[in-house]
């Protein structure tokens, strides 16, 4: 890959390569719309069995993540269970990450070099549990409903009685040592009936045979990007339907912050957009969840850093989850906004992920 000394250059040349191929897709947000009986279900105490049921019929059309190493989820009352608990930190925290866990539960052994611990028995059938109830949003249980479609095992909500294996979603260097080190973490160090997932490096820990990292430059790690297959075809069929849409450029998460170590690098991204300011496309912001920002504040931040591109600009404030990965699906192109100025200190040299980046991927 060619490298280039002014990041300004490189996001341009990006954005001119994609519109010069007129590579196209819908620009308007579209929110899906999910059918609420299989949570409603999982809410009313129906049994895991009846669940299954329930997600035959509408997944008959749907490829599902079905390797010949586990048994078919209709062959439930006959076969044994493995239970998988997906335990969250915080309300819908690093929910784009979830998918790529489950598949890499599901994935054969053999074909992947799978690590333990997330070799499961393949003679079982995987059920996973994301949890505690009050950590998961209304709008993540409606992609958790999308996941249950091509799992290789059914999805429910809340925490299970037993646990065979404990995937703690969000821990950070912090939890580790120093000060606020959390004991109940370090007591499980290295039982493999629970994984850890560290968001940042975390050298103290990096020789545990259960804690796993999210870059390549860590002993053990796994890159979330794998992305719901049924997400994808949505939008496959979409940019059939409307061949002639002007591209849509994605900018995403805490783009506001400009100041200290900020996670996006906006100025590059204004010069590109005044070097292509004649061009036909969308440059998408969409803030998640997690910013805590108001709305006037996102807006106000756009308006005055975009003022002469507004025409332009389509602004997604404080989005839901499952709004969220609807627009990551509707895009033609993620730009991260990862260069010099921000890439050694805010994400350590490619020790920290990028969570733009493995939407990328």
């Amino acid at each position: 890959m060619r490298r280039f000394k002014n990041s300004t250059a490189a996001i341009a040349i990006v954005i001119s390569i994609i519109l010069s191929t007129q590579i196209v897709q819908l620009s308007k947000i579209h929110l899906f719309t999910f059918d609420s009986v299989s949570f409603q279900a999982q809410i009313n105490g129906i049994e895991p069995n009846d669940l299954v049921h329930l997600h035959e019929t509408e997944s008959r059309h749907v490829k599902v993540i079905q390797s010949s190493c586990f048994p078919p989820r209709d062959k439930s009352q006959s076969s044994s269970t493995t239970i998988v608990y997906v335990k969250l930190a915080w309300v819908n925290l690093h929910s784009e990450t979830f998918y790529s866990f489950v598949n890499y539960f599901c994935s054969c052994n053999e074909d992947n070099n799978k690590r333990h611990p997330w070799v499961l028995n393949t003679n079982s059938i995987p059920y996973f549990y994301f949890g505690p109830e009050s950590f998961v949003g209304s709008d993540l249980r409606r992609i958790l409903h999308e996941f249950n479609k091509t799992t290789c095992g059914p999805i429910y909500i809340g925490t299970p009685s037993t646990q065979d294996v404990t995937l703690h979603t969000t821990t950070y260097a912090t939890d580790w040592y120093g000060k606020n080190k959390d004991f109940e973490y370090l007591e499980k160090l290295n039982d493999e009936r629970h994984i850890f997932i560290c968001h940042n490096d975390a050298p103290i820990v990096e020789g545990a045979n259960n804690v796993f990292f999210l870059t390549p430059l860590h002993n053990r790690y796994i890159v979330p990007s794998f992305f719901p297959p049924t997400i994808v075809s949505r939008s496959e069929r979409l940019l059939k339907e409307y061949p002639n849409v002007a591209p849509v450029f994605l900018v995403l998460g805490s783009f506001h912050v400009t100041s200290g170590n900020p996670k996006r690098n906006i100025d590059s991204l204004k010069r590109a957009m005044r070097m292509h300011h004649e061009k036909n496309f969308t440059m998408h912001f969409v803030g998640g969840g997690s910013n805590n920002q108001s709305n006037g504040t996102l807006v106000k931040f756009v308006e005055d850093n975009f003022r002469d591109n507004g025409a332009k600009i389509k602004l997604t404030p404080n989005s839901e989850a499952d709004v969220f990965m609807s627009n990551v699906g509707y895009s033609d192109v993620i730009l991260p906004l990862v260069d010099e100025t921000n890439f050694p200190l805010e994400y350590q040299r490619g020790k920290r992920l990028n969570s733009a980046i493995s939407w990328g991927l």
